[in-house]
């Protein structure tokens, strides 16, 4: 079973959304209801669209430039965005995410599923949200591309990966981690990047770097950038995290027992969530042994609420 900090903290917050969207969904026609569950897993909201065109935008297209030593242009990288955008919002509103042959690999670039249009469908509510995230998609770009000590710095990267999967085996179950970048050099170690588009942006993601810093030694390395890992331990890392629409970064330290404080963690986290089974297959676990949220404010934007309120 893949264990990730982000699929934990939704275990812990609302065990039957958890157990509804890992374990029941579906893209098969052959279950009525786990397609149903499949297609009510993909829908997201305007600020969940927001952040991954934003996340896009840098791995696909600012990225690749800096790695190349291409110029980078801000009018260029707001309108690739722009044009995401576009093709986003069209794919949700013809809903296409629910044709039958459609295949999600075959849409990276434009599929989408926005909880709107399921959902309390109201053009002009929408319509305000989407004015909304697109001014805090730009306005995060230009944060982005103005922050030239990180641009000079990560031009100076003998090699840059964006979005790569890192997996490791724990008492059984497969941790994951997906950086949003990671910068390898030839004189020192790897740093890794996380980005976040939050308005407020208090809250820290320590943890989740801190496992994706794990992932990075303990996994079997890709062999693009098997070279520049070998040897090199956790505590040698740098983390950071840039809060694009407050325009900060933090940059987060290892310590041996912060170490051994997150593996405490993902090791509790799997013995509560072997507790009840988890890693069974679908076909051996009970719907009724994971509760719903005690907290019914979680509830309010909850893709899955048409089939509690069924239930």
């Amino acid at each position: 079973m893949i264990w990730s900090i982000s699929s934990f903290k939704q275990f812990q917050k609302c065990q039957r959304k958890w157990f509804l969207n890992e374990k029941v969904g579906s893209r098969s026609n052959k279950d009525a209801f786990r397609r149903q569950v499949y297609l009510l897993s993909q829908l997201e909201s305007v600020d969940a669209w927001r952040g991954k065109i934003v996340d896009f935008t840098i791995s696909e297209f600012v990225i690749p430039k800096i790695q190349k030593g291409i110029p980078l242009r801000e009018s260029e990288v707001i309108e690739f965005a722009r044009k995401l955008s576009r093709a986003r919002y069209e794919f949700a509103k013809g809903q296409r995410h629910k044709e039958d042959a459609l295949k999600k690999m075959d849409h990276v670039y434009d599929y989408a599923a926005l909880y709107d249009f399921e959902y309390n469908y109201s053009p002009e509510n929408l319509n305000q949200k989407l004015k909304t995230g697109w001014s805090e998609i730009e306005e995060s770009l230009k944060n982005f591309l103005s922050n030239t000590e990180l641009l000079d710095y990560l031009k100076k990267a003998k090699y840059l990966v964006t979005q790569r999967s890192l997996t490791y085996n724990l008492h059984d179950f497969t941790i994951k981690g997906v950086p949003d970048l990671i910068a390898f050099f030839d004189d020192q170690p790897p740093h890794i990047f996380d980005w976040k588009v939050h308005f407020f942006g208090t809250k820290t993601y320590n943890e989740q770097l801190l496992i994706y810093a794990l992932a990075l030694t303990n996994c079997n390395p890709h062999k693009d950038f098997a070279n520049y890992v070998n040897g090199v331990v956790p505590i040698a890392i740098s983390l950071s995290e840039f809060q694009l629409l407050k325009n900060t970064m933090r940059k987060y330290s290892i310590t041996p027992d912060y170490i051994e404080m997150i593996n405490d963690f993902i090791a509790e986290g799997i013995e509560n969530m072997t507790l009840k089974k988890c890693d069974n297959d679908y076909k051996d676990l009970n719907i009724d042994h994971f509760p719903k949220t005690p907290n019914v404010d979680n509830c309010a934007n909850c893709q899955f609420l048409r089939i509690c309120k069924e239930d």
